[in-house]
């Protein structure tokens, strides 16, 4: 995830946008080890917003779905996986085909390690000339009784999101009628980040009212978009900084921990710098150790020491050290 200045956007002055939230991915708190972290206030996920659809799938779907494979594009790989498609099954074929037919193919072993796989076949629908025609369609798809089939539309349709948003009314009324009664976590996810992107800012009942959702990755999604978008939630942004998945709290702490003004970042960081979970514990002591406190540094040190010069803690610890130096 990461947010980016909208000065200008139609989301207005001050507003934020939450970019590049997939399904089935943790929130990644990579920490920014140079001296200087106020130059770099956004979560590091700039570089690669691809849907990871990980271990965190939904029963349906196969366990290794790592969207990193690059699918053999060799004419007698898969070939036989769709009658009638042999080689076209590969990516950047079959372009004239309709988009039933692409999602036909992404579909046939539900496994991104097939011939074709989700990855190439986003790519595919990405990359058609007519995108009004792509998005319309994605949409359409979005209330089929199969998981499957929502959850790849949902995709392409947070991807528009962040891609020049075509049919922008059209993609509001949908995301906004769909949220409500969504059922499948990741395809949720997906249409939650997606209602972002479309509205430019997450300041929207429809992803509010999904903040107390039993799933945990989907209350992680929710407080990573409102922790960035919408500040002045503090009552909700304490709900989440004491939720029972530790997931949910770093989510919380990490976005707050890198907003320097974000005005319950000192609040958060005192209250958790016991937290059970080392990682959050950890995010809480270096807001701690980055304000002069001595003692939340040793802490910090001594939980990289029992971790290994190569974790989180003590590449923060080491960062830490070079802020107080210099």
């Amino acid at each position: 995830m990461r947010s980016t200045d909208s000065s200008g956007s139609s989301g207005g002055e001050g507003s934020t946008r939450v970019e590049g939230l997939h399904a089935g991915a943790s929130l990644d708190l990579d920490i920014d080890t140079s001296p200087d972290l106020d130059a770099d206030t956004s979560l590091n996920h700039g570089a690669d917003t691809s849907l990871d659809l990980g271990a965190d799938a939904s029963p349906d779907h196969v366990a290794d779905a790592s969207l990193d494979h690059v699918a053999d594009a060799s004419p007698d790989h898969g070939a036989d996986a769709v009658p009638g498609h042999g080689a076209d099954a590969a990516p950047g074929r079959g372009v004239g085909e309709s988009l039933d037919a692409l999602l036909a193919r992404v579909l046939v072993e539900r496994d991104p390690e097939s011939a074709f796989g989700w990855h190439d076949g986003r790519i595919e629908v990405m990359c058609r000339e007519d995108k009004d025609a792509s998005v319309r369609w994605a949409l359409s798809r979005l209330d089929d009784p199969d998981p499957d089939v929502r959850w790849f539309t949902a995709v392409v349709v947070d991807e528009f999101s962040t891609a020049g948003m075509p049919c922008p009314d059209e993609a509001r009324a949908v995301l906004a009628a769909r949220l409500p009664v969504e059922t499948n976590s990741d395809v949720l996810i997906c249409l939650i980040s997606a209602f972002a992107g479309y509205h430019d800012a997450g300041h929207l009942p429809e992803i509010q009212a999904h903040a107390g959702h039993p799933d945990p990755r989907v209350r992680e999604w929710v407080a990573g978009v409102i922790c960035w978008s919408m500040p002045e939630k503090i009552d909700l942004l304490t709900d989440f900084a004491q939720d029972p998945d530790p997931r949910v709290r770093a989510t919380v702490l990490g976005v707050c921990r890198y907003a320097f003004d974000h005005p319950v970042t000192a609040r958060f960081s005192a209250a958790l710098r016991d937290d059970p979970d080392p990682e959050v514990r950890a995010l809480a002591l270096e807001v701690l150790a980055r304000d002069g406190d001595a003692a939340a540094y040793q802490e910090l040190r001594r939980l990289g020491d029992e971790a290994g010069e190569e974790s989180q803690a003590t590449k923060m610890a080491d960062a830490v050290q070079i802020r107080l130096r210099d």
